[in-house]
């Protein structure tokens, strides 16, 4: 029985950790597009890209582990009764509870692999990387300044790169300053650069000219030629602090009171609890899938034409599932009532079951023949 239970085992993990592996590649094409354009237009290195690639992989596998195994395990069995595999462990007498307890285990590993995912591992690495993904949006500059467009790099400073080499070096610079409104400054220049100092960004300028114009006192603009010219940028560094999400936030940042500001806002809250209480109540699904899958399979009706109406009905079943836990992760904002349902939503499908595979057989024992009077 053991080896039997090892043989099944060892299969549905095999397939799973394939089909995780597919939808992880397929996830991390589509996912990373936005992070390629930072890499290939804003200067951002090839670690860089792959860090916050993988730094959004978590996110996403809170949704492929429950999905995973269930499939695994629908395929396994399911060539098993193609092959009259099952049918003839059935004969030997073993019963459902025996047959169904190698895809109970490895749903049972993905649900806490998948609970240690909701409650630390996606919301660390989430934070990490909106935390990343505002520091290039606010604090370093370079990563803002795209060739060939007006780059709104700081308010009332627009920057334009005709090219940049890959040091940084920038060349066919002009950069207009309206910080000062009566006094406005064009600067333009052959070639600089853009660093980041102790006291904050600054715009190096090299063999150029500068223009400048007093509204006040409506002359004509003031024209200067310089060999090198520094522009100071304010720093962001002030008003970098940023209110995290809740899907950066832990369970205990969730439901209990933090020094957000945000968190007396009645919407920002409720959104908070709908998080929590998802992250808890979808911990569940990898062993909710893989029971209700085994349940239709193994108490199912073998023919002869095949089993393609098992398999729908499991698929059927299991997306309902999914799709009420999203729609109440949704809903549940809004309608605070819906919370405890989450919860019905992920384990009273469970307990319906594994009650059925643990319900007596409707499949009859192996007949037993007395050959001993037979006659040769």
């Amino acid at each position: 029985m053991k080896s039997l239970g090892n043989y099944i085992s060892k299969q549905i993990v095999g397939i799973t950790i394939v089909f995780l592996l597919v939808l992880i590649f397929a996830v991390f094409l589509t996912q990373s597009l936005r992070i390629i354009d930072w890499t290939l237009n804003r200067g951002l290195n090839f670690s860089t890209f792959l860090t916050m690639a993988s730094l959004q992989m978590p996110f996403f596998l809170v949704v492929l582990f429950p999905v995973a195994p269930c499939f695994s395990t629908l395929f396994v069995y399911s060539k098993m009764i193609t092959d009259s595999e099952l049918i003839v462990m059935r004969a030997a007498g073993i019963g459902n509870w025996a047959l169904a307890r190698p895809g109970l285990t490895v749903g049972f590993v993905m649900m806490a692999l998948t609970f240690i995912l909701n409650l630390y591992v996606q919301p660390a690495s989430f934070r990490e990387y909106k935390s990343r993904e505002h520091e290039f949006r606010n604090e370093l500059a370079s990563v803002a300044l795209q060739e060939g467009i007006f780059n709104d790099i700081r308010k009332d400073i627009t920057v334009y790169v005709r090219e940049r080499d890959k040091d940084g070096q920038l060349y066919g610079i002009m950069l207009h300053d309206n910080r000062k409104q009566d006094h406005p400054e064009t600067m333009m220049a052959e070639k600089g650069a853009l660093v980041d100092t102790d006291k904050g960004p600054r715009i190096i300028l090299v063999n150029g000219i500068r223009q400048t114009v007093n509204y006040e006192q409506n002359k004509s603009p003031d024209t200067l030629e310089f060999d090198r010219w520094t522009v100071e940028l304010p720093s962001r560094q002030q008003s970098a602090s940023r209110s995290r999400e809740p899907a950066e936030r832990f369970l205990n940042e969730l439901f209990f009171e933090t020094n957000d500001g945000r968190y007396k806002n009645l919407r920002y809250r409720s959104e908070m609890f709908a998080e929590g209480h998802n992250r808890l109540a979808t911990g569940f699904l990898p062993l909710t899938f893989c029971a209700l899958a085994l349940a239709i399979l193994l108490n199912g009706s073998f023919n002869r034409r095949g089993h393609t109406i098992l398999i729908v009905r499991a698929l059927g079943g299991v997306f309902v599932v999914l799709f009420s836990s999203i729609a109440l992760k949704n809903y549940a904002v809004t309608h605070q009532w819906l919370l405890p349902l989450m919860y019905f939503n992920s384990i009273v499908p469970l307990l319906i079951a594994l009650y059925i595979i643990l319900k007596p057989s409707r499949f009859p024992p192996p007949r037993q023949y007395d050959i001993s009077n037979t006659n040769v």
